[in-house]
């Protein structure tokens, strides 16, 4: 099992802080994110209310607490086991 942790506005999108996954059979941090995509719809940064609170879409990847998707749109290669915490990270905004 993989605990999931949402920061910021990424818990109103989910409804939670966190939650608990079983592993992708892939064992890759790219399928976790998409089978969490189907569970929370826009948590990836597609949702209404990160794009209104950030302007930005790009929600960003931590494995045991080392970032390890920039959320930019390349393909993460990363691989998650059972036991790890992956944090995600609502965009940053400001200026």
């Amino acid at each position: 099992m993989i605990t999931v942790r949402f920061s910021g506005a990424l818990r109103q999108v989910a409804g939670r802080a966190e939650t608990v996954v079983t592993m992708p059979a892939s064992g890759m941090l790219a399928d976790l994110l998409e089978g969490l995509e189907t569970l929370y719809p826009g948590i990836l940064g597609g949702s209404a209310e990160i794009q209104w609170r950030h302007g930005a879409t790009h929600v960003m990847a931590a494995v045991n607490g080392r970032v390890v998707d920039q959320g930019r749109g390349e393909d993460c290669d990363a691989s998650v086991a059972d036991g790890d915490v992956v944090t995600l990270l609502a965009p940053l905004g400001g200026g």
